[in-house]
């Protein structure tokens, strides 16, 4: 587990464990841990569908594992995941899944629009080295179909860093990438550029599209990036990027603001809680007090009745008609304190007379 991971759960488990001591709720702490505990770092490998992304890929791997030339038909989202286990996950979508043997990948490629998205389980050192980073090879960028439209949106929102391929054939960026490229900034994630298939241009001519990458992206986003240069020859340029991707900071730039909200958000609740607390208290020394008033005003009663009782009657009778109302008022005390409590004074003494 990361270190930055591992200190969030420790910090809201701390919290939740005191405010639970307290009775303070703790849901929005728990719906975080959830989404901590759920969230993956998943790196999406994005560009036009002739980019060369499944080649670059194979190459990183050491294998080839994707299948390549195949059509914008059959090209769907494919993440790739270690496991002893090899296997092809197909999820549908309702998100059941279909699984196959990893020799059946290309197959599997041709039946893609039956399936949302493919989990992809390797053997393979390299997917194990780089985890908890995984590796989306994506339909490209110019797909006419709808369903890869909507994978491409689904991974732009939960990637949280982008390797954009382009092909030198492309000579630059297009206006449609470009847009790509400001709505992931616009979310504050960020990307890498790869300018790929170098074998297929002179080495001046391949530079020259590099430059020209560099200042279009400059000039549209205020911010200087280098462009990598590779081929599906060279294992180092995919290498190079995905070394450079600090999978800490990822999880801090994901998590620090939501932690920090939670944080002040919980002092917000304890403070109200203390409020409140201070205001159950307060009412309670104000019904002590009625109540108080309240027996010294049924003690200046008793002793008028006791007068009235005593100018009326005389002899055993008067003794016996005071220790009956006693027993009454002695057999009420619970009903009465409710009624001081709850109902006020006023129906306090109205129910005291009746007893009388």
């Amino acid at each position: 587990m990361l270190v930055t991971k591992k200190s969030y759960l420790d910090f809201i488990k701390s919290v939740k464990d005191a405010l639970v001591r307290c009775g303070v709720p703790t849901e929005k702490l728990e719906e975080l841990e959830e989404t901590i505990l759920e969230t993956e770092l998943i790196i999406p490998v994005v560009g036009s569908f002739s980019a060369g992304k499944s080649s670059l890929i194979n190459t990183f791997l050491g294998v080839n594992y994707l299948p390549v030339g195949i059509t914008p038909e059959t090209s769907i989202a494919t993440e790739l995941r270690y496991g002893i286990n090899e296997r092809i996950e197909a999820v549908k979508k309702d998100d059941s899944i279909d699984v196959y043997p990893i020799e059946e990948v290309q197959r599997v490629k041709e039946l893609s629009s039956n399936y949302k998205f493919l989990r992809v389980f390797l053997n393979n050192e390299r997917i194990k080295s780089i985890e908890p980073l995984v590796l989306v090879d994506m339909p490209g960028f110019d797909s006419p179909l709808d369903i890869h439209n909507q994978a491409i949106l689904n991974y732009l929102a939960n990637g949280v860093y982008y390797i954009v391929v382009l092909s030198v054939e492309e000579g630059g960026i297009t206006k449609s990438l470009m847009r790509r490229l400001y709505e992931i900034k616009s979310v504050g994630k960020d990307f890498s550029i790869v300018l790929n298939k170098r074998d297929l241009r002179a080495e001046a001519e391949v530079f020259e599209i590099a430059n020209k990458i560099e200042e279009t992206l400059f000039e549209t986003l205020s911010e200087r990036k280098s462009v990598i240069v590779t081929s599906m020859f060279d294992n180092e340029g995919v290498k190079k990027i995905i070394e450079s991707i600090n999978p800490e900071k990822l999880f801090e730039d994901i998590f620090q603001t939501k932690v920090k909200y939670v944080y002040f958000d919980t002092i917000e609740t304890i403070n109200t809680f203390i409020a409140g607390m201070k205001k159950s208290s307060e009412e309670v020394r104000a019904a002590i007090e009625k109540m108080r008033k309240s027996i010294d005003e049924i003690q200046r009663k008793e002793e008028e009745i006791i007068s009235d009782i005593r100018a009326k009657y005389s002899g055993t009778n008067i003794n016996n008609i005071i220790d009956a109302v006693a027993s009454d008022l002695r057999e009420s005390v619970d009903e009465l304190t409710d009624t001081i409590f709850y109902k006020g004074q006023n129906e306090f003494i109205r129910q005291v007379n009746e007893i009388i």
